[in-house]
């Protein structure tokens, strides 16, 4: 299963519902379409996908972390990394 499809399946076991319909490279925070703790949860699951504790502070969240596009693509270059 791909990095792209484990993350449909984690949007749709949250109950993520504001993104379900949303385009891969729409922005998750700019729009609005998800709140502090969806994104909380969201960055739990990067944390285990990667297997690495991920330091915010260290991270351009809107430049990393804003899209889908770019979720999967953090999560391909960081896999088995430690951040």
């Amino acid at each position: 299963m791909s990095v792209r499809d484990r993350l449909n399946t984690f949007i749709q076991q949250k109950n993520l519902k504001s993104l379900r319909d949303l385009s891969p490279d729409q922005s998750l925070i700019g729009s609005g379409r998800i709140d502090s703790l969806a994104f909380f949860q969201l960055v739990l699951w990067i944390e285990r996908e990667t297997g690495s504790h991920i330091d915010l502070s260290n991270v351009d969240v809107r430049n990393e972390l804003d899209t889908l596009d770019q979720i999967v693509a953090f999560i391909e270059k960081r896999k088995g990394t430690k951040l």
